[in-house]
């Protein structure tokens, strides 16, 4: 009876683990491939910007030296002065979008890395919460089903663990952690 009962824990506590390594898999991944598509869609939504910029500067260059090439140099400049200017609201619009895209996607992915992280917290707290999973599981996890794959590279087991707590960090960052201090930034 009781190596039945030992025999079910360790069912369970096999199961469990597979699961939650499973969940690490899944949301490293995902981690991985939200940063890329971010990190596309800001280059392609910074490209149209660009473009849009060199569109606008080519026509007000055509149209003001275009009006104003025959006439004397004062008068030009007075009249550049004083007409109106055209409706720069797109041209504005266009930059918030990087913006919105750029502070979104940090946003998005910070979740992404925390939800990776509460992954991980889970999986060592099963893996050496209890008794019977430190002396049963603690040796046997993370085994060859836990898998980081980055590109073509694939990580098992103890290897894949420790490439999934290296967390993407700007090395601004990681160098205040070194040294203990971070100035504030200077924008001027």
């Amino acid at each position: 009876m009781l190596a039945l009962g030992v025999f079910q824990a360790v069912v369970k506590l096999t199961n469990t683990g597979k699961r939650l390594e499973t969940n690490l898999n899944t949301a490293y991944l995902e981690a991985q491939n939200y940063l890329s598509h971010s990190i596309m869609l800001i280059r392609e939504t910074l490209q149209i910007n660009l473009r849009e910029a060199e569109t606008l500067e080519r026509a007000l260059a055509e149209a003001i030296t275009g009006r104003y090439k025959n006439a004397a140099s004062k008068d030009a400049v007075f009249n550049i002065l004083h007409e109106s200017y055209p409706d720069m609201s797109a041209f504005s619009a266009s930059f918030s979008r990087i913006d919105a895209a750029v502070q979104n996607s940090r946003a998005a992915f910070a979740q992404m890395q925390s939800k990776l992280l509460q992954e991980l917290n889970a999986f060592e707290q099963w893996r050496t919460g209890t008794f019977l999973s430190r002396i049963l599981m603690k040796n046997n996890f993370p085994d060859g089903d836990l898998v980081a794959r980055i590109g073509t590279a694939r990580y098992t087991g103890k290897q894949a663990l420790e490439k999934m707590y290296q967390i993407i960090q700007t090395g601004e960052g990681l160098a205040a952690y070194h040294q203990g201090t971070h100035e504030p930034m200077q924008l001027y």
